[in-house]
């Protein structure tokens, strides 16, 4: 639903344009005996717009985190975005590492096009879990 020109719009069609379906596997993050995993994978394939022919887009992704502690760990993460079945979505790559302390997150990411359309970038976040 959107609102404007003093008028509620709902339409059907963006509800189900905008669609994202997807499949992922979390690594166990603790073993044998409730012991911590020194090292854990994470991966997902999801396709973004699915029923968008212009903007569908297939994104594979995946993660290795190494956990120091129970509330501290370290993350590296790739990923790649691209276009699916002759849609027009852009080719980008991304690359990540993260930093997890108790209540605080501290991330940076590379994000890379792969057929020249704009540019790279770096993303830093940081963040305050309650």
């Amino acid at each position: 639903m959107s609102y404007h020109d003093n008028t509620t719009h709902f339409d059907l069609e963006e509800i189900y344009r905008g669609l994202k379906l997807g499949l992922y596997y979390t690594g166990d993050r603790f073993g044998i005996r409730g012991r911590l995993k020194p090292v854990v994978f994470d991966a997902g394939v999801s396709v973004s717009f699915a029923f968008d022919k212009t903007d569908r887009s297939l994104e594979i992704a995946g993660a290795v985190t190494l956990q120091l502690s129970r509330d501290r760990n370290i993350s590296l993460r790739g990923s790649y975005c691209g276009p699916l079945f002759d849609s027009s979505a852009q080719k980008l790559f991304f690359v990540g590492l993260s930093y997890t302390a108790e209540y605080a997150v501290f991330s940076t990411e590379a994000t890379v096009p792969l057929n020249n359309e704009g540019h790279s970038y770096f993303t830093f976040r940081t963040s305050l879990l309650f």
